[in-house]
C-alpha cells in the first residue's frame, strides 16, 4: 500500500485495513455489519476466530478446519498479486522470465483455490450477525415449509441397516435395508424420511436402478415389483451432502442421534417442525427391532449404542436407531458400573456428580414407568451428556433423548456445565417428556398441549417426593383469548391449588391415557378436566 500511497495517508489506511480483516471487525462496522451482505463479507474476510460472538462448544472444539486455513492462504495469494502487479507496473521494461513463472503459479493457485471455496463443505458457523448461522439455516428453512403431510400413511418397518459411512468433506452413506410390508395391501412404492442437506446419488434393488424422488425430507421409492402383505424386499441407496447445521457431521465432529433422519426412516415427517415455541426436533425413532451393521470411516474416537466387532466395524440391535457422536468428549466412569458415561474432555468434574445424577434418574425411571404402565429395560447402558442447544431452543422437551440401550442429555453452550441442574425441580421437566410420549414415538400434532402435559405431570411428581417448585416452570398464562387458552389457566390454576395431590396424579395418568390413544384434542381434554374440577367443587 505504502507503493501507492504516497504521504500520512497510509497510517489511516492501514488502520482501515488491520480493522477490515481483523478478529473484531462486525464491532468496528456497527449497524452496517448486521446488513445480511455486508456481514457475510465481513465474517468471510475476517482472519481471526470464525465465530467471535458465540460461546465455545465443548464437543465441537475449536473451529480449525482447513477452510478456514485455506482462507488465509488465499489472502496471503492475493497480496502476492497485488506486490507483484505492482512491480510489474514499475519494471515494466525489465522483467525476467522467472517473474512471469511467479505470476502463473500465484494466479493459478488463486483460481484452484476459488473453485475449492465452491465446494459444498459444513462449517460450524455460530455469528448471530449472518443468514447462514446454524441457528437460522433450519429454523428459515422450516418456518417456510408446509407440514401438511399429504403422503398416504403406510406400515412398513425396516428390519435391517448395513451401513457404510465415509466423513470427510461430505457426508457419504451407502445403506443396504431391508423393508418388510406390514400393512394388509400390497405396495407398489414406499415413502421414507430423510433430511433434505443429503442428496440421493442412486436406489437399487438386486442391482436394478430404481426410479426415484426426493422433495424436502420426503423419499418416494418406486418398487421393481408389488410387494405383498408380510413379505420383504432389500433396497440399496447412496446419498451424500451435508446434515443440519444442529446435527453436524464433518472431519471435526459428528453428531447424528437415532431421532434424526440421517438414515431412511419409515417414520414419514420433516426432521423438524416449527411450533409458536420455537423450532422442534421431530422424533423418528423405528418403533420396531432392527439389525445394524455400520463400517465407519469418519473423526475417532467414535461413541454409539452399539459394539464393536472389528477395526472401523459395529453391530447390534436397537428398536430406537443409531446414534453415532464423535467429537471432544471422552468416557469419564470412574467405576465400571455397566454404563458408558461420555461427555466433554473439559466437564471433569461431572464425574462427582454421575453417582447422584444415576440415582436421580433411575428413581424417576421407576416412578414414572410404575404410574404410567410403561415398561423400561432398566438403566441405559450409555450416557451421553454433550452441548447440542442452540441459542434458539427454549423447549424443555429438547433437552433429553432417551431410547431403551441409551440416554442423550444435551445441554446449551455453557463453560463447565453440570449434569444436574442447581434447580432440582428443573431435571424433572427435563426428564419427564423424555420417559413418557418421547420413549412411546408418539409424534407431536399439538406442541402446546404436549408441552402442558410435560410441565403438569413435573409439578405433581415434584411435590409428591418433596421436590422444591413453585411452579415457575409451569406455561405463563397470557391474557385468555381463546377457548384454548382457558382450559390452559383452567388446569395450571387448579393443579396450583389443589391439595390432593393423587388426585393430580391420576389426572395425570388419564391424560396420558388420551395422547397414548393419539389424541391431542382440546376438547377431550376440557372433558377430563371439568370432571376433576367438578370433583374438586364437590369436596
Amino acid at each position: 500500500m505504502a507503493s501507492w500511497f504516497k504521504g500520512k495517508i497510509i497510517y489511516p489506511l492501514i488502520l482501515f485495513v488491520w480493522a477490515l480483516i481483523g478478529p473484531a471487525n462486525s464491532y468496528f462496522f456497527g449497524t452496517a455489519a448486521s446488513k445480511p451482505v455486508f456481514s457475510d463479507f465481513l465474517a468471510w474476510i475476517n482472519l481471526g476466530e470464525p465465530n467471535p460472538y458465540a460461546l465455545f462448544n465443548d464437543l465441537y472444539g475449536f473451529e480449525l478446519s482447513l477452510y478456514h486455513w485455506m482462507k488465509r492462504l488465499f489472502m496471503l495469494l492475493c497480496i502476492s498479486f497485488l506486490f507483484l502487479f505492482t512491480h510489474f507496473l514499475r519494471k515494466r521494461g525489465n522483467i525476467e522470465k522467472r517473474f512471469y513463472m511467479y505470476v502463473a503459479v500465484c494466479i493459478g493457485s488463486i483460481g484452484a483455490l476459488i473453485y475449492y471455496f465452491t465446494l459444498d463443505r459444513q462449517i460450524y458457523i455460530s455469528n448471530s450477525l449472518l443468514a447462514g448461522t446454524r441457528e437460522r439455516v433450519d429454523e428459515t428453512y422450516y418456518r417456510a415449509l408446509s407440514h401438511e403431510n399429504s403422503v398416504p400413511h403406510q406400515v412398513i418397518a425396516i428390519t435391517k441397516y448395513d451401513v457404510h459411512m465415509k466423513i470427510k468433506r461430505l457426508v457419504e452413506i451407502d445403506t443396504a435395508i431391508t423393508i418388510v410390508n406390514n400393512q394388509k395391501q400390497p405396495l407398489d412404492n414406499i415413502s421414507l424420511s430423510l433430511y433434505h442437506g443429503f442428496k440421493v446419488i442412486d436406489v437399487s434393488s438386486s442391482h436394478k436402478k430404481l426410479s426415484f424422488q426426493q422433495k424436502n425430507d420426503l423419499l418416494n421409492i418406486q418398487l421393481p415389483s408389488e410387494l405383498p402383505p408380510k413379505q420383504s424386499c432389500q433396497l440399496s441407496i447412496s446419498y451424500k451432502g451435508l446434515s443440519s447445521p444442529l446435527f453436524f457431521a464433518n472431519s471435526r465432529a459428528v453428531y447424528l442421534p437415532y431421532y434424526f433422519p440421517w438414515l431412511p426412516s419409515s417414520n414419514v415427517e420433516p426432521a423438524f417442525q416449527y411450533t409458536k415455541i420455537g423450532l422442534i426436533r421431530n422424533n423418528h425413532q423405528w418403533g420396531n427391532d432392527a439389525e445394524i451393521t455400520l463400517t465407519y470411516d469418519g473423526p475417532t474416537p467414535l461413541y454409539t449404542n452399539i459394539k464393536k466387532v472389528g477395526s472401523k466395524k459395529w453391530h447390534g440391535r436397537s428398536s430406537f436407531g443409531l446414534s453415532v457422536v464423535v467429537g471432544k468428549i471422552a468416557e469419564m466412569n470412574r467405576k465400571n458400573d455397566g454404563t458408558q458415561f461420555v461427555q466433554p474432555m473439559t466437564w471433569e468434574k461431572n464425574m462427582y456428580q454421575y453417582p447422584e445424577f444415576k440415582e436421580r434418574t433411575s428413581h424417576i425411571m421407576e416412578t414414572i414407568s410404575r404410574n404410567f404402565h410403561i415398561p423400561y429395560e432398566g438403566f441405559p447402558k450409555l450416557v451421553v451428556f454433550v452441548p447440542i442447544l442452540s441459542i434458539n431452543d427454549f423447549a424443555v422437551e429438547e433437552y433429553i433423548w432417551f431410547a431403551s440401550d441409551h440416554l442423550i442429555y444435551g445441554t446449551s453452550l455453557q463453560y463447565q456445565a453440570t449434569i444436574l441442574p442447581q434447580d432440582e425441580a428443573n431435571y424433572t421437566y427435563m426428564l419427564v417428556p423424555a420417559l413418557t410420549w418421547k420413549y412411546k414415538g408418539i409424534p407431536i400434532k399439538d406442541m402446546e398441549y404436549l408441552h402442558l402435559f410435560d410441565s403438569v405431570y413435573a409439578y405433581v411428581y415434584n411435590q409428591q417426593h418433596g421436590i422444591p417448585d413453585d411452579g415457575s416452570f409451569l406455561p405463563r398464562m397470557n391474557p385468555i383469548k381463546s377457548e384454548k387458552d382457558q382450559i390452559k389457566s383452567s388446569i395450571v390454576q387448579w393443579i396450583k391449588k389443589e391439595g390432593n395431590v393423587e388426585m393430580k396424579n391420576r389426572f395425570c395418568q388419564e391424560w396420558f391415557q388420551l395422547i397414548e390413544s393419539g389424541s391431542q384434542d382440546w376438547n377431550e381434554l376440557k372433558k377430563l378436566v371439568e370432571q376433576y374440577i367438578v370433583i374438586k367443587e364437590d369436596l
